[in-house]
């Protein structure tokens, strides 16, 4: 008969679980602080985690990955303890089979009172209460991360308003100097009306970059400059519709995990 690693003792299991870490891609919801050593949670949410974005193929997620976890990964495995275990991996061990998750479970309590809290519980609970302390914390980071792609979309969909009406202004003027016959002049000087920007003149400094203001706008321009402003003003309205769509994608995505933890 050969024995295999789920056969082992349960202690024997845990010890060897308890070697293992994680990393900081699969749980992005955690941070290291490199001079107390010990794991804090992430509250900087900057943007969607590589791992969780449905709009990056595999080398943009590796990238992305090197760039923002490297140095921070390379210095938590130096200095690595034991019950280090991040919960992506715990949980990844339970699904394995049986045994694993009997043993497994028992990663949450080290995990938490060790790492997180930094102080045993007076009372000895079930693993279930670390695991939902661990989940609390999850979910309290991916609603930042909502929060943050809710912002990124209302300020793409902003943009993506201003520049279908900046677009369909300069057309309009450009059919009226071609029917006009006015195009042949090279000289002429077209007055845009009714354009609209963003001013950021008036804006709390503490709220999302939404509240600006927008305002309506007048220039002057040649016939080769309507044509530029044109064609530039219809680019970004297809960069800022393609970057709304990723947004909502990005929403859903979010919340579809955090209904999985609720």
């Amino acid at each position: 008969m050969v024995l295999t690693l789920t056969d082992l003792p349960h202690d024997i299991l845990m010890y060897i679980f308890s070697m293992l870490g994680g990393t900081f891609s699969e749980n992005p919801f955690l941070l290291w602080n490199l001079h107390k050593h010990k794991f804090v949670v992430n509250t900087r949410v900057v943007r969607m985690p590589p791992l969780w974005d449905p709009g990056l193929n595999r080398a943009q997620k590796n990238n992305i990955i090197y760039e923002t976890h490297s140095y921070t990964q390379s210095k938590f495995n130096e200095y690595k303890e034991q019950y280090m275990v991040m919960p992506y991996t715990i949980s990844k061990l339970c699904l394995v089979s049986r045994d694993f998750n009997f043993a497994a479970q028992n990663l949450w309590r080290p995990f938490y009172e060790i790492h997180i809290r930094q102080s045993p519980y007076k009372r000895r609970y079930p693993s279930t209460f670390y695991r939902g302390k661990v989940y609390d914390m999850i979910k309290k980071y991916i609603q930042l991360v909502i929060k943050n792609a809710e912002k990124n979309k209302k300020y793409h969909e902003t943009w993506k308003m201003i520049e279908n009406n900046n677009t369909a202004i300069y057309l309009q003027v450009i059919s009226d100097a071609v029917s006009s016959g006015k195009i042949d002049d090279k000289n002429y000087i077209y007055r845009v009306n009714d354009l609209i920007t963003l001013d950021d003149s008036r804006m709390d400094v503490t709220n999302c970059y939404g509240e600006r203001v927008m305002r309506n706008v007048s220039i002057d321009l040649k016939f080769d400059l309507l044509v530029k402003h044109r064609r530039v003003s219809n680019n970004q309205y297809i960069l800022f519709s393609q970057k709304e769509k990723r947004d909502a994608m990005n929403i859903l995505a979010l919340e579809s995990r955090l209904q999985r933890l609720i």
